[in-house]
């Protein structure tokens, strides 16, 4: 549900308790989320790594390594681990490891499942808006992951509480400890 925001003082708002210009009233309309992986897909790398890792996830079932990535799109090691950092930061990809029969690769990249809906959606909407309008609403209520709150103790024994995605499973520590 979009954040209910009050008009005051000619340009400012408070949406939420917060007192914002009109840029941040707009952009409080558009969940962290989504924000997120907008901001990671602005570079080209990034858009075509996402693009090659849906194709390749798509054939395989599996995911594609560093080293096939690599190869596949020509960029160097270290620009290359620079924007899958950012795409796992953003929640768009996740790295898992598993041994798979007749691969040395232990590591496999591939879309998360709020990755994979989240370009499918863009890519739907593109082709609808250029064809009808349609609610801002909607489209941010069928991309947004669903957090769970769990509970959890670290190696020390200190309680803490963090939020896990509901759509991937990816967790996300809020930093609440007690």
């Amino acid at each position: 549900m979009l954040p209910s925001c009050e008009v005051f003082e000619g340009e400012k708002a408070v949406c939420g308790g917060i007192k914002m210009n009109k840029i941040g009233e707009l952009i409080s309309l558009v969940p962290e989320e989504i924000r997120d992986a907008i901001k990671s897909l602005g570079d080209d790398t990034r858009l075509a790594i996402m693009v090659y890792l849906m194709i390749e996830t798509d054939k395989n079932r599996v995911g594609s390594s560093f080293k096939e990535i690599k190869n596949e799109l020509g960029i160097r090691q270290g620009s290359l681990s620079n924007h899958l950092k950012n795409l796992l930061m953003s929640g768009l990809i996740k790295n898992e490891y598993r041994k798979i029969e007749g691969r040395r690769e232990f590591s496999f990249y591939l879309p998360t499942n709020f990755g994979r809906n989240f370009m499918m959606k863009l890519l739907e909407f593109a082709e609808e808006a250029a064809s009808k309008e349609v609610p801002v609403n909607l489209i941010f209520e069928t991309i947004t992951p669903k957090f769970e709150p769990e509970l959890g103790v670290t190696s020390d024994g200190t309680l803490y509480l963090y939020e896990k995605r509901k759509s991937d499973l990816e967790i996300k520590d809020k930093g609440v400890y007690v």
